[in-house]
């Protein structure tokens, strides 16, 4: 049996940064088990596997997985389904419902000037709480100085929205790139029990201009030298960002790796009325970096 398949990366229009995402177009035969396999030959952050929808109003289903387990969100494979999806129809791709689990996504991929830039957008609740360890606490999990956690502008929290974040800004680019996991002082404080990962920001750009963040992910599972793909937690840094300002819309750019590592520029609107918000955007350019066939049998 012969499984075709593209290496996209995501969130970048220039191949070889952003990050690598396998798509197999056509794995209606394939079983979980199947997929699982394929996902640990590939051994990339996320593969993603596009089916006949099951929900009766969504024109494709997305099966994601990591070489380990299934997931049931993720936002870099949707952008990079919703590029091969437009290049398997050689025509963009305008307002589809697509299936991740039990929640319908809204999906446009577009070419822009050459270039494909995916949006998906999230109708979402998210919960956010200020129950955190103090400053010194945190400081001691990212083996920073206290004084380096933002407070001013921003404020640690917990965030609840497609997954369970603590939220840690910091003042420097430096403290952000200094910042190191202590899994000791971690699983020793409460706040292990209430978040799965510490999404780590830093705003780079003056109040008036459109904001951009760098951010990163920490936490158990995570080496020290690694910088994952962030697409999973920017519902949640929509919410942090945007969820407790007055109605209007919002945007903001988030940039994961730089510095030497593969970078990737998410673009995250958020849209609140009467108080409540509305949906979250998430959308970024997409590249094909590659393709190729794995022979099951």
């Amino acid at each position: 049996m012969e499984c075709p398949y593209y290496l996209i990366d995501v969130f970048t229009s220039q191949k070889f940064e952003g990050a690598q995402i396998a798509v197999f177009p056509q794995a209606n035969a394939l079983t979980e088990q199947k997929m699982q396999l394929l996902a640990r030959e590939l051994n990339l952050s996320e593969t993603v596997f596009l089916c006949t929808a099951t929900d009766g109003t969504s024109s494709t289903r997305l099966r994601i997985f990591t070489p380990q387990t299934e997931l049931g969100f993720a936002g870099h494979p949707i952008i990079a389904a919703g590029y091969v999806m437009r290049e398997i129809h050689a025509k963009p791709v305008e307002n589809e419902f697509i299936q991740i689990g039990s929640v319908s996504l809204l999906l446009n991929a577009i070419a822009v000037k050459d270039e494909t830039r995916v949006v998906f957008t999230l109708k979402t609740t998210g919960k956010l709480d200020n129950f955190v360890p103090s400053t010194t606490e945190l400081g001691e999990i990212l083996h920073l100085d206290a004084n380096v956690i933002e407070q001013a502008t921003l404020q640690p929290m917990l965030v609840n929205c497609s997954g369970e974040y603590l939220v840690i800004p910091v003042k420097t680019v430096a403290a952000f790139n200094d910042a190191r996991f202590n899994i000791n002082k971690w699983t020793t404080s409460f706040v292990a029990t209430l978040a799965s990962k510490i999404v780590l920001c830093c705003r780079v750009r003056p109040e008036d201009q459109v904001p951009n963040y760098r951010v990163r992910l920490l936490g158990k599972g995570i080496d020290v030298n690694d910088d994952p793909p962030v697409g999973s937690a920017a519902p949640a840094m929509g919410m942090y960002l945007f969820a407790e300002k007055e109605d209007g819309i919002f945007h903001a750019i988030l940039q994961r790796g730089g510095d030497g590592k593969r970078k990737s520029l998410i673009e995250l609107t958020l849209k609140k009325t009467a108080g409540k918000v509305d949906d979250i955007q998430i959308g970024g350019h997409a590249v094909k970096a590659g393709a190729g066939v794995i022979y099951l049998d």
